[in-house]
């Protein structure tokens, strides 16, 4: 029991939804509307998480647990590195599932103990391909990983509801729901390969709607 005027609810999910927009060229030259709320700065955001150092970058160290995909997966390293302060954590970009081939699977494999792979985001938000497209993509990339022991798929994190995916037609297809359709394909490719799946769902499901800027979820 207790009075509920101690809670402290998130601050941002409770904020009014006044906005302004800027342009940023995407990676396919459109221009597109970003929601930036009046009284934040993002860059304060994205410099807190933006890794300095991983052991990915230096060939000649290995690392305990190599964290691979895009900005959802960089701030779960950095959340790793500064925030848990774990030791031997590096951090690899790629964007989408066919970036890694046979070769650079080679050298993730080389160099990462354990690969925690992070894909989808990108899929959705430019409509790059389906869900079941997007399985078989990601059947692909597993295969090159064939023989590593420690390889984990983790699901794809929820984005909140900005104005982007409220106009009609959305302008980013990343709603609940339609992330979910891509982590029921993701699941059934890595229970088919047998390849440990780690739902964050339970963490980030209760917060889905606290986003600071309505797309990275915040560790």
């Amino acid at each position: 029991s207790g009075s509920s005027g101690n809670l402290s609810p998130f601050k941002r999910r409770y904020k009014s939804f006044d906005f302004s927009f800027r342009l940023r060229g995407d990676l396919e030259g459109r221009y597109r509307r970003w929601m930036v709320r009046y009284d934040e700065t993002p860059g304060k955001f994205n410099k807190l998480f933006t890794p300095r150092t991983s052991c990915y970058d230096d060939l000649d160290e290995v690392c305990d647990l190599c964290v691979v995909g895009d900005s959802h997966s960089r701030r779960l390293f950095a959340s790793m590195r500064y925030a848990v302060k774990l030791g031997r954590v590096g951090y690899a970009r790629f964007a989408y599932p066919e970036e890694i081939g046979l070769k650079v699977a080679r050298n993730i494999t080389r160099q990462c103990n354990t690969v925690l792979l992070g894909f989808g985001q990108w899929d959705i938000l430019h409509q790059h391909s389906s869900p079941e497209e997007f399985g078989v993509k990601m059947r692909a990339m597993l295969s090159n990983f064939k023989g590593h022991s420690g390889l984990y798929v983790r699901s794809l994190h929820y984005n909140s509801l900005g104005v982007d995916k409220m106009v009609c037609p959305p302008i980013d297809n990343r709603s609940p729901t339609r992330v979910d359709e891509y982590n029921f394909a993701l699941k059934q490719v890595v229970d088919s390969m047998n390849i440990p799946w780690i739902d964050t769902r339970s963490i980030d499901g209760p917060v889905w709607d606290t986003a600071f800027d309505y797309n990275h979820f915040s560790f």
